[in-house]
């Protein structure tokens, strides 16, 4: 087996060999759970970021006639 070019030594010994084939066989395409991360997906992200451009553009836009003002005994709904 080859001990110059080691990219292919799965165990680690040193040497590139049949083990090192027989590893690389076994475990071809299998995935590696323990370090997954949930990514979110596409479409999902283009949902809030268009919740959030709806909620914002509503921003100070109170509801057709009532507003907020301020009292001495706290906020009292005026109509206008």
């Amino acid at each position: 087996g080859s001990t110059t070019n080691l990219a292919a030594d799965g165990d680690g010994n040193g040497i590139v060999e049949q083990a090192d084939y027989d590893l690389w066989s076994t475990n071809f395409g299998a995935q590696n759970t323990a370090n997954a991360v949930a990514v979110p997906e596409p479409n999902a992200a283009l949902l809030v970021l268009l919740g959030g451009v709806v909620l914002f553009s509503r921003k100070g836009k109170s509801a057709k006639g009532i507003r907020l003002t301020g009292g001495g005994d706290g906020l009292l709904l005026k109509g206008s």
